[in-house]
């Protein structure tokens, strides 16, 4: 969500998205009545402390599969108000494939230019 964003604007896709948890930069305040938040910084704190043992009763999520949704996308094109689309993982691999197929041919310039990066924008 652009941090600029009104905050009548994020409460509507809070709504319309069906948002349960929300990810935030620093800079951007809780909204009153929206889904608890965590601080974007703040995910590297809970990434190194320990996980809870299978026992503790807590369930593993699924298992992603190219249909899952992956993010919902607001955009609003030229002229209307932004609605939501939806990008699945499918959506992300299909941009990421091509490269894996084709990036033989191109790693002969890869000590030249070590490391390749690629940059995609999506949708």
């Amino acid at each position: 969500m652009d941090a600029a964003a009104a905050p009548e604007f994020v409460q509507r896709v809070i709504k319309d998205a069906g948002v349960k948890f929300m990810l935030r930069d620093r800079q951007q305040m809780e909204l009153a009545g929206a889904p608890p938040s965590m601080i974007i910084g703040d995910l590297r704190d809970v990434a190194a402390s320990p996980q809870p043992s299978p026992d503790a009763g807590v369930e593993p999520g699924g298992e992603s599969t190219r249909s899952t949704h992956a993010e919902i996308l607001y955009t609003s094109g030229t002229t209307a108000e932004p609605q939501g689309v939806v990008l699945t993982h499918g959506n992300f691999l299909a941009n990421l494939e091509p490269l894996e197929r084709g990036i033989e041919e191109y790693r002969k310039y890869e000590r030249w230019f070590h490391p390749l990066r690629f940059v995609t924008l999506v949708p």
